[in-house]
């Protein structure tokens, strides 16, 4: 048994992104650029009278699970952005949105100032599901035809 080698199985799924997979690579990495997730011992070291309810708990994992998505959604807007900066004011924009006409403003400016990002690009619902799911303070008229159709009014105003 000293000369055998070890045949484990390994499946690797990928969805999305840019992605190099080399059967020699004896390591492999993966950076996540976006908000940080507090995690509870870092939350006790910070508060060491306070000890977590249940509801804390809760709220703690659902604000987890929310940053999480989003950060998904940041990195697949960063294939239309090239600059980190820009791509961080974007979201940071995106955030403070309250309807679908201020998201189809901040969609504009990102057409107007990304050379990624073409006009049919921003009209499709991959792209509008991406924004729109960033944009978490827009509560009505966040279906993606109604985006849509936002969009296409500012794209007009700019013409």
């Amino acid at each position: 048994m000293e000369g055998k080698e070890n045949n484990a199985t390994v499946n690797v799924n990928i969805y999305g992104g840019t992605n190099i997979v080399q059967p020699i690579a004896t390591q492999a990495t993966q950076i996540i650029n976006g908000s940080e997730v507090v995690t509870p011992d870092v939350q006790q070291q910070e508060q060491p009278h306070a000890a977590p309810s249940v509801s804390d708990d809760k709220r703690q994992s659902a604000k987890s699970l929310q940053d999480s998505q989003a950060d998904v959604y940041a990195i697949r807007l960063r294939k239309y952005v090239d600059s980190e900066e820009r791509l961080q004011g974007y979201l940071q924009e995106l955030r403070h949105c309250e309807s679908a006409t201020e998201l189809a403003k901040v969609v504009v400016s990102m057409y107007n100032n990304e050379p990624n990002l073409l006009d049919f690009e921003i009209k499709k619902e991959r792209f509008i599901k991406i924004v729109s799911s960033l944009a978490t303070d827009v509560k009505t008229g966040n279906t993606v035809s109604n985006i849509r159709a936002r969009i296409k009014e500012q794209l007009k105003t700019f013409e």
